[in-house]
């Protein structure tokens, strides 16, 4: 594990060496029109939605430290023949100071699914799932270019309903901006692509355990192929597509897509699709409309996971 591990941040360090002799050169040549736009224009730049930006695109390139942060909360019940209960909160802390962006995610999703009792007391309910998931996110970004970032990072899940204790990636990698549309001076379409190499270690509760071992006793362990009773190891590579879309003042199009494959069997494999809407009403305040699926080619379904899980909602969302 240490090796690999070492191995990845290796990679990243070199990748920093043949990187830098550019991003020094176009710092000197920056360094001067910088000086010349403070004197001429005393005016404060617009940096309106700068967590988006690689930071060499402004000029001059902001000297503070700047922060971003966002929250978007979806709650959903139903009630009847059976009740329902579903909290999701995305959130984004973004920090930047020069070259260096620091982007901290987390999300929480709780979700509680019950079925009334047997009479005479089918005005109560059973409960038949109560799962959490937790994720969290840290991305740090080094600009190269206008249109070229380095990126290490490191992502963390745990999720009771598919039997994970916890999950570790790390990675590390090369991305950038592959196209972009401007509209009166304004950036309205952006296409951006990342690719890192990375090393994930995953541990499973015990219920996913004690599971195999009913099956085993069934006399049908033989169909699960990659049941593994300790933690699992491997390196793999990760790949993020995102693409951001300002079709009018105060609406966001956000669509992404993350795929990791295990470097030594690529049946083992899983994708994250999104696709995200938010509308503007009021300083600091949207609406917004959401769709995510998640699927996982490794799952065990043998063991009651399902390889996909689909979330869709409307909620509400802060923007500092």
């Amino acid at each position: 594990m240490n090796y690999r591990l070492l191995r990845a941040v290796i990679v990243f360090i070199a990748m920093l060496f043949i990187a830098y002799p550019l991003s020094t050169t176009i710092a000197q040549e920056k360094k001067s029109s910088e000086q010349e736009k403070k004197t001429e224009d005393g005016k404060k730049q617009d940096l309106v939605n700068w967590w988006t930006r690689n930071p060499l695109t402004f000029d001059p390139m902001p000297e503070d430290l700047l922060w971003h942060f966002e929250a978007n909360y979806q709650y959903d019940r139903g009630t009847g023949n059976w009740t329902t209960d579903n909290h999701l909160l995305d959130s984004l802390l973004s920090l930047r100071y020069h070259r260096f962006t620091n982007n901290l995610r987390y999300n929480f999703d709780k979700r509680n699914v019950a079925k009334p009792t047997p009479p005479p007391n089918s005005e109560k309910n059973t409960s038949l799932r109560k799962s959490t998931k937790h994720e969290i996110h840290e991305d740090f970004r080094y600009a190269i270019t206008k249109r070229m970032y380095a990126a290490p990072g490191i992502m963390y899940l745990e999720d009771d309903y598919s039997y994970i204790d916890e999950r570790y990636t790390y990675y590390a990698g090369i991305g950038g901006d592959l196209y972009s549309f401007k509209f009166s001076n304004m950036e309205v379409f952006k296409l951006s692509m990342f690719g890192a190499y990375g090393y994930e270690t995953k541990r499973y509760i015990d219920d996913y355990h004690e599971t195999y071992a009913i099956v085993k006793d069934w006399g049908i362990a033989d169909n699960i192929k990659n049941y593994d009773p300790g933690t699992e190891e491997g390196d793999l590579f990760y790949l993020n597509q995102r693409i951001l879309l300002f079709p009018y003042y105060g609406i966001m199009v956000t669509q992404e897509f993350d795929y990791f494959v295990d470097t030594g069997d690529s049946d083992k494999y899983r994708w994250t699709f999104s696709v995200g809407l938010d509308f503007k009403v009021m300083e600091h305040l949207f609406v917004s409309l959401s769709y995510k699926e998640d699927y996982d080619n490794n799952a065990n379904q043998l063991l009651g996971i399902r390889k996909r899980d689909q979330t869709q909602g409307i909620g509400i969302k802060v923007v500092f």
